[in-house]
């Protein structure tokens, strides 16, 4: 008896992991689709020169799925609106996420621009 009620809670709790990464990826495909809606949307209006309205949607798309290079495309945004307190910031944030970027040499040279201007 015990032995069956045994195997009976492991298939449960089973079930319940296999239904729990199932819900989990569900979520990740959302967020990554969520992400990827805000990242267009943040391109069509700094191509408006919107550029204050699209760091919001570059930021969105950074908190739905974290990837360090939506706040590389922030930064930018409110370098271009002459925001120069939010731009270090996001730069700092995206060096400080992604030390290891390619183009983190550049990012550090603008950090420096920035702080001098």
């Amino acid at each position: 008896m015990l032995k069956t009620q045994c195997k009976s809670i492991l298939g449960a709790a089973l079930l319940f992991v296999v239904l729990l990464a199932s819900s989990s990826a569900r979520a990740q495909d959302t967020n990554l689709q969520n992400a990827k809606n805000y990242f267009d949307e943040g391109q069509n209006l700094y191509i408006q020169a919107k550029y204050a309205e699209a760091a919001e949607q570059f930021l969105k798309a950074y908190e739905a799925r974290g990837f360090p290079a939506f706040l590389f495309n922030v930064a930018v945004c409110y370098e271009k609106n002459r925001d120069f307190a939010k731009a270090l910031q996001n730069y700092e944030r995206y060096i400080q996420e992604d030390p290891q970027s390619a183009d983190s040499k550049l990012v550090l040279a603008r950090i420096q621009s920035i702080r001098i201007h």
